[in-house]
């Protein structure tokens, strides 16, 4: 049963943090929307979250049972 768990929780955790990741890539708007755009510190913040999301998710993946 736990491992189930810990299975289902680091994919899960591990597609939120892509999709962190995919989100702060597409909050570039090419200077279309400059007063809605994240700022150079927020996208690299975001993009630390996203990243540790993905490496918590490796980390309490089971390898095997």
């Amino acid at each position: 049963m736990w491992y189930n768990f810990r299975v289902i929780l680091s994919w899960s955790i591990g597609i939120i943090g892509i999709l962190i990741i995919l989100g702060t890539a597409g909050a570039d708007c090419d200077g279309k929307c400059m007063d809605n755009a994240l700022t150079l510190s927020e996208m690299f913040a975001w993009f630390g979250y996203g990243l540790a999301a993905i490496t918590t998710a490796i980390c309490i993946h089971p390898i095997s049972r």
